[in-house]
């Protein structure tokens, strides 16, 4: 999602932090320089025609929220502690200022089983997916490694949240609310095929793994070679 030309851009800069109203931390998610100076814009002069913000974090997550259903949002730098102890990383991977997300990819197919994990793959990248598996407690836990990298979290207004595999299909449906979309009811199905509707004002913010959302683009691209060559 981060387009700028210059590559410092593209950097780790530092955190956002978003704090729900009634939770008992902010949930803090290491970006871009380029993504910091897009929630600028956004927060200071409402730019983008959207009551949502869509926001592509360093460690393997799209966020895509309604800033008026925070209690606060924080921006901080990489030099900034934080003005208050109540910060949690969103993740149990040594991530602090984002992996690779080729490496978030090689975690997932190890976790998923199969031949993927193996194949077309060298052993450095091999050994080094999996000494962040080990070192994140994993290694015997594959199918909570696949949640946490395949599931869609959706959190609700209420403070309630669910989990589970998205149809990668309309993932990028979702990420547009961030854009100008008068979008009211948005399609939330799951990867098995159970169809899933949500009111867009029951929804604080839907957390999106963005391997998930580019494997999607790609299948639709490819989708849509296929069309155009038939």
């Amino acid at each position: 999602m981060t387009s700028a030309n210059d590559t410092s851009d593209r950097k780790f800069w530092g955190h956002i932090g978003l704090r729900f109203p009634g939770a008992t931390h902010t949930k803090k998610f290491p970006i871009t320089a380029g993504t910091v100076h897009k929630l600028r814009l956004k927060m200071y002069w409402g730019q983008g025609g959207s009551q949502w913000t869509a926001v592509e974090t360093l460690n393997n997550r799209v966020l895509v929220f309604q800033p008026k259903q925070m209690q606060r949002i924080w921006l901080l730098d990489s030099a900034s502690e934080g003005p208050t102890d109540d910060f949690a990383l969103e993740t149990t991977m040594a991530d602090y200022a984002g992996i690779p997300t080729e490496l978030y990819r090689l975690m997932a197919q190890w976790a998923d089983g199969g031949d993927d994990f193996e194949r077309n793959q060298s052993a450095a990248k091999r050994e080094a997916a999996l000494t962040l598996i080990k070192r994140g407690g994993f290694s015997e836990r594959p199918q909570d490694l696949r949640a946490l990298l395949r599931h869609t979290v959706i959190h609700f207004v209420d403070g309630t949240t669910t989990s589970y595999e998205a149809d990668r299909q309309n993932l990028d449906n979702i990420v547009e609310l961030g854009e100008d979309s008068n979008t009211e009811i948005v399609d939330i199905s799951a990867s098995k095929g159970d169809e899933c509707y949500c009111p867009v004002d029951m929804l604080r913010m839907i957390d999106i793994p963005l391997i998930e959302l580019e494997s999607g683009q790609s299948e639709t691209q490819v989708g849509f070679d296929e069309e155009v060559v038939a």
